[in-house]
Order: C-alpha cells, then sequence, then structure tokens
C-alpha cells in the first residue's frame, strides 16, 4: 500500500510551484548556514616596496584585530572566505581588502603624507613642531638605550589630539631598521572620545592602546623661576614628554644612527607628522679596553682519559744449532752463545720500558722432513724443551717466577722443500717432489720415494734439507704497556686516526709543539670522540690565543655539571671568553655569576663580564688596577668625566689610542678651553692611525669633532 503523497492531490502546476519552492527553501538556508573560515596568509608592503612590520590587521566590519604583521611584513589569520579586512599603520592611509577566497593576499599602503601635504606645510610653515632632545645610543651589555624627551608646543596639540612617537634604529652597515616601543599621549578628549568610539573596549578595539599615556595636570605646570613669587606657578608652554625605551641587539661594531618618528591626530585624521634624528653612533667608550685573556688548559688529571695498557706482541727469531740427530742444546756452539746473549739483550731493554712488564714467552722449532716422521716429531719437541730451558736460564729468577712459558715443535713438510726448489727456479725438480706428494699421502712413504730421486743426494741431501735442518725458533714477548708518543705516531700514520683512543690523542696533541698539526689532531679527536671534553676545551684554548674563538664549541659541555662530573672551571671560563668574543653578554654573565670561582684570572674575567653589561661600579675596582687607560676608560663609562679628563693627561701622547681617548675626554669636557683642543686632539690620533676615522664616524662621543661628517644613510 502507497502511503499518501500531498502533491499527487496538487495540480500539474501545483506540483511544479511546490517543488521550486522547497527547492528555494533549501537554497536559503544554505546560503544562510554559517561558512568554515579559512587560513590566510600575507604580506603588507609600502609604495617602495618595503615590507612594514606593526600594521594592524582589523576585520573590517566589527574592527576586531586579528594580527599585527611581523618584522617581515607578514601575517596569518582565520577569517570568513568572502569578508572584508581593514590594514591599518600610524603614517599611512587605512585600507579595504576584501577576501574573495583567497587564502594569500599582499597589500600595499599609500604614505599618508602625501594626503597631508597642505597641513604639514601649515604646520612647518608656523613653525609649530615638536622638539625632540638630542641624544646618544647608549651600549649597555646587549642593550642599545635611546632617552630623549619630547616637547609638544600648546600652539600645535590641543585636548582633543594624540601625540604618537617611535625611536627607530637604523643599522647602516646591514640596512636593518629596529622600531622602538612607540609613546602614545593622549589629550583628556581624545581619550574619552576614543573609548566610545571602540565601545569601551580601548584594549582590544585601539592597536595602540597599551602604550597610551594620558595627558596630567604635571606635564600641564611647572614651577616659576627662583625670582618669582614663592610658591607660585605658572601654566607651561609645552607638554614635556619622557621617552625612554631600548632594544636587544648584536653587531655591536656595525654603524648605528637614530630617527624619532611624530605625528599627531584628532581622530580621523593626521595634522603634524615629522622625522628628525635625534642620535648619529653609539655610546660605547668600553670598546678602548685593553686587555688580554689566554686560554686555560684543564689542569686537574682527574679529567684526562685513562689509558688502559694494553697487549702488544713483539715477535723476534732466535736461530739455535743442534748436533744432527741430537736434542740436548750445546751453549758453547759460538752461534748459540751469540743468539742467546742477543735475546738476553732484547729482554732487557724490555723490561726497562716504563709500564711494560714481560708475562709469556712462546718457543717454536721445525725440524726437517728426512728420516721417519714420529722419530722426527719426538726429536723436534725434545729440541724444544732444551731451547726453552735454555733461555729460561737467562732470565733474571724474579722473573722466570711470574712468567708463563710453553714450546711448541714441529716437522718440516716436503711441500715446503718444493717450495724452496720453485723459489732458486728448479721447477723440474720441484715438479718431481710435488707428484710423489700427490700420489702418497704417507709422510714416510713420501720420504723413501723422495731417497729414490736422482738428485736426491746432490740437491735434497746436502743443499735444502740442510736449510730446514737448520731448526728457527720463534719467541714471542707479550706484554702490557702504554704505547710512546713515537709509537702514537707510527700508528697514526700507518693505521689512520680512527684507530686511535681517546688517551692516545691526548698524548699526541699534548706533545705535538706545531700549532697547525696540533688543531688536527684535536679536531679528528673531537670527530671520533665528540664528547671528549678535555680536547674540545684544549681546542678552544687554540682557537682563544689567536683570537679566533668558536662560541659553539664548548655549549655542550657548560655548566655546574656533565655526565654527573663537575665541569672544570677551565672549561666554564674559555666559553665565557668566547662569548665575549660575540658581544653575547647576557650568556657571558649568567655563567660568570654562578659557574666561575674566585681566584685571580677567574675574578678578571667576571669583572670584563660586569662591565660590559652595565655594572661600571662592580667592575671598576678590578678593571681600573690594570693599567691606566683601562682607569679612564671605566670612568667615562661611568660618565665621571672631570676624574677621567685628568688622568688622560697621563697618557702616551705617542700611541693614537691615547689621543683618541684624550678627545673623547675633552670632548665631554665642561671647559670651553679643553672642547676647542678636542678636534685637534683627534685628528692627531687619526693622523697617526687612520683606521681610527671609521671607528669614529660610529662614536656618538666624537663624530661631531669630523670635519665633514657624513651622515650614515
Amino acid at each position: 500500500m502507497m502511503k499518501n503523497n500531498p502533491s499527487r492531490n496538487l495540480p500539474g502546476l501545483g506540483r511544479i510551484a511546490l517543488r521550486l519552492l522547497m527547492l528555494w527553501m533549501l537554497t536559503f538556508a544554505c546560503a544562510t548556514a554559517p561558512a568554515q573560515e579559512i587560513r590566510i596568509t600575507g604580506k603588507v608592503t609600502n609604495t617602495k616596496g618595503e615590507l612594514l612590520m606593526g600594521v594592524n590587521v582589523l576585520e573590517g566590519r566589527s574592527g576586531k584585530k586579528l594580527a599585527t604583521t611581523t618584522p617581515d611584513g607578514s601575517f596569518a589569520i582565520n577569517v570568513h572566505p568572502n569578508g572584508t579586512l581593514r590594514f591599518t599603520m600610524v603614517g599611512a592611509e587605512p585600507k579595504l581588502v576584501k577576501v574573495k577566497n583567497r587564502t594569500y593576499i599582499e597589500v600595499q599602503l599609500t604614505d599618508i603624507s602625501t594626503e597631508l601635504g597642505e597641513a604639514e606645510k601649515v604646520v612647518h610653515k608656523s613653525k609649530k613642531k615638536i622638539t625632540v632632545e638630542q641624544t646618544q645610543i647608549e651600549i649597555r651589555g646587549d642593550t642599545f638605550i635611546v632617552n630623549t624627551q619630547l616637547q609638544v608646543p600648546d600652539s600645535l596639540f590641543k585636548k582633543n589630539m594624540r601625540v604618537t612617537g617611535q625611536a627607530i634604529i637604523h643599522n647602516s652597515t646591514r640596512r636593518e631598521l629596529t622600531p622602538l616601543k612607540p609613546l602614545v599621549y593622549d589629550g583628556y578628549e581624545y581619550n574619552d572620545t576614543q573609548e566610545r568610539m571602540y565601545d569601551f573596549d580601548l584594549r582590544n578595539g585601539d592597536p595602540m592602546g597599551p602604550y597610551v599615556k594620558r595627558q596630567d595636570d604635571s606635564y600641564r605646570w611647572i614651577k616659576k623661576s627662583p625670582d618669582s613669587a614663592k610658591g607660585k606657578k605658572e601654566k607651561a608652554t609645552a607638554d614635556r614628554i619622557q621617552y625612554r625605551e631600548y632594544a636587544i641587539m648584536k653587531n655591536k661594531r656595525d654603524m648605528y644612527w637614530c630617527d624619532f618618528y611624530t605625528i599627531i591626530e584628532n581622530y580621523d585624521r593626521i595634522v603634524y607628522r615629522d622625522t628628525v634624528n635625534i642620535a648619529r653612533g653609539v655610546l660605547n667608550p668600553l670598546h678602548f679596553l685593553d686587555y688580554a685573556i689566554t686560554g686555560s688548559e684543564v689542569s686537574d688529571s682527574t679529567y684526562f682519559p685513562k689509558g688502559e695498557p694494553q697487549l702488544k706482541n713483539t715477535n723476534d727469531e732466535v736461530n739455535l744449532v743442534f748436533p744432527v740427530g741430537k736434542s740436548r742444546l750445546d751453549p758453547d756452539n759460538p752461534q748459540n752463545r751469540a743468539e742467546l746473549e742477543r735475546m738476553q739483550a732484547r729482554l732487557a731493554s724490555i723490561r726497562q720500558e716504563p709500564n711494560a712488564s714481560i708475562y709469556g714467552l712462546s718457543v717454536t722449532g721445525t725440524a726437517s722432513p728426512e728420516g721417519i716422521y714420529s722419530s722426527n716429531v719426538r726429536l723436534a719437541n725434545e729440541r724444544m724443551k732444551s731451547a726453552l730451558a735454555g733461555i729460561m736460564q737467562i732470565l733474571p729468577a724474579d722473573m722466570r717466577q711470574h712468567i708463563e712459558s710453553q714450546s711448541h715443535a714441529r716437522v718440516a713438510g716436503w711441500d715446503e722443500v718444493a717450495a724452496l726448489l720453485r723459489q732458486d727456479s728448479l721447477i723440474a725438480e720441484a715438479e718431481a717432489v710435488e707428484r710423489i706428494i700427490a700420489r702418497n699421502s704417507n709422510i714416510d712413504v713420501q720420504g723413501r720415494l723422495m731417497r729414490q730421486l736422482p738428485f736426491y743426494r746432490s740437491l735434497l741431501l746436502e743443499t735444502y734439507l740442510p736449510r730446514l735442518r737448520k731448526v728457527e725458533y720463534k719467541i714471542e714477548y707479550s706484554i702490557y704497556r702504554n704505547l710512546t708518543v713515537e709509537e702514537i705516531r707510527q700508528l697514526y700514520k700507518n693505521n689512520g686516526y680512527q684507530n686511535l683512543m681517546d688517551d692516545e690523542f691526548f698524548r699526541l696533541y699534548r706533545a705535538e709543539k706545531d700549532l697547525k698539526q696540533k688543531e688536527i689532531y684535536l679536531r679528528q679527536a673531537l670527530e671520533v670522540y665528540p664528547q671528549f671534553m678535555v680536547a674540545a676545551n684544549d681546542l678552544q684554548v687554540l682557537l682563544i690565543n689567536r683570537h679566533e674563538p668558536d662560541v659553539n664549541l664548548l655549549a655542550r659541555f657548560v655548566g655546574a655539571k656533565y655526565r654527573g662530573l663537575k665541569v672544570p672551571p677551565e672549561v666554564n671560563m674559555n666559553h665565557i671568553c668566547a662569548l665575549l668574543n660575540e658581544d653575547s653578554y647576557s650568556d657571558a654573565d649568567t655563567l660568570a655569576v654562578y659557574l666561575l670561582p674566585d681566584d685571580a684570572k677567574m675574578r678578571f674575567v667576571k669583572a670584563l663580564v660586569q662591565a660590559y653589561n652595565g655594572h661600571y661600579e662592580e667592575a671598576y675596582p678590578i678593571i681600573s688596577q690594570t693599567e691606566l687607560r683601562n682607569d679612564i676608560v671605566m670612568l667615562l663609562a661611568m660618565k665621571r668625566n672631570k676624574e677621567a679628563l685628568q688622568k688622560s693627561k697621563q697618557l702616551d701622547d705617542s700611541k693614537a689610542e691615547h689621543l683618541y681617548l684624550k678627545a673623547i675626554c675633552m670632548n665631554r669636557s665642561e671647559d670651553p678651553e679643553e672642547s676647542i683642543h678636542a678636534q685637534k686632539t683627534l685628528m692627531e690620533a687619526i693622523k697617526k692611525d687612520p683606521t681610527l676615522e671609521k671607528y669614529a664616524e660610529r662614536d656618538a662621543d666624537v663624530n661631531g669633532l669630523l670635519p665633514k661628517f657624513r651622515k650614515f644613510r
């Protein structure tokens, strides 16, 4: 039975209309369902193609902040595929961009000054402008500090306006910009209106909200001069705003300058915009500290690799003569006496080697194959025992008690006779011997058939069998000892460095006088043994002493302990020296405080670290005692300029850097006479050492004295 379908009861047009209605409802439902957000990335530039940092990316309708561009001008957000984005930045025209299902968007902002040309002309024509105090970029440790003051005249700044200021440090060597945190100063009414505009959500709605500082009475009133009526105040003609910000910087030897960017806006437009240079160069007298730190090798032998004495075998031969058919060794035989004396000398030389001890002696002898084999074997064994007994007699009694001895005897085969014949190019005779061996496996039968050969008596019996009957003995000296440095060199040469033990590397490179070869040994040791801390430290010492320390070399070992053992102080100190060379002062400070012991050399390293981190007062007592030049440098760093000037008069004028320091002291002096002589003294220093001119260009203490100061743009 079919279920009732209402559409079946409608006329044809009705059914069509119903279907269209259902299709429309379905389409409407799909259209109104919330679409899933998509991931968008992009970059923001200005009209010059420069990447812009700090651009706010807002949702177009709600104004919700979604992201801020990074230093490379990039951003990444999740947004509706059909949404609209708003890009805003102080000093640039806001821009609306439709997403249109794109996953990557490039945006170009237009400098707003092109729209405000007339406003700027009016401002500058009336000479109403924000005054930014000239200053210097001061270096303290890893930090560049900009400290200045803005004066905003009442005629320019009203209570419904906002002042935004920001310092930007330029590295002209690398063409890099580092913006510092902005300063935002709001008039009374501007701040209140902002809260209304952003629906009382100033933190999330106003991108500059975290930096806002409100206008206060303390900025509006100043005390009158001492001659005025006591206790009265007068209204200030300008708001004074203090600006002090900093940035952690690398590459302190580069050239720097600083611009200060200011704008004034009143809700919806910019009424003033200006950029002024407030600092040229950096203030860093510590550049002239004169010191030399040599690297320190680990002195505690506890950390040295402990080599295990290794089994070494030394082979030697002793040719002893026995009477035919006899087993007793005749010590009076001249050849035997000479051979035994030679062996005795060899054993004595081994005993005299450091850490060497003989623990075993073996004697092996060979008899010729003529005669009956069993008799030959018995005779050979008896001869070996006799030889061993004779050899043992020449050993000292104390050695005989602890040595293990053994003898081995063998009877040469007829194949060895054939081999001797072939060596002498007697091929036919050798083949005749080999045919007998091939047809008969019994050595006694072989001997009987050999005697039937026509050349047996004339050749074998007279010439070749005596060579086998002349019994040869081989003595093996097995000893436990450490190799000498010369033996390690030979092992290195023959087998390569991959087979050396860590203690052998240690003894090899510590004995090496040639620094280039020593560095090769050290780097090879670390290739084979990456955790070889003493080798890594010794390599760092070599690099420090030639002023090329590697900051990564000891990083894995540094600390209080490594693999359960206390880290030697030399390792930590050498790593700190490498950090100082890289201008990584903060990292060096952390290690110096907690890891360096209190001895003379370490105290000086600690003082250097303190000085380079801006702790001048703590470092001064130690560094000032090293030499007069360093005393003056520290006084300049502490801005004790009068003392520095007085002591600079004792410097040797024959040295260019001494004249340079004098010029700094003179230029800082409040005495006009001294200031007059500062430029002449600086020029004398540069004449003696022309390289100082390049440094003077980036030195805020003296670059104003240069006849033609070059801007670093």
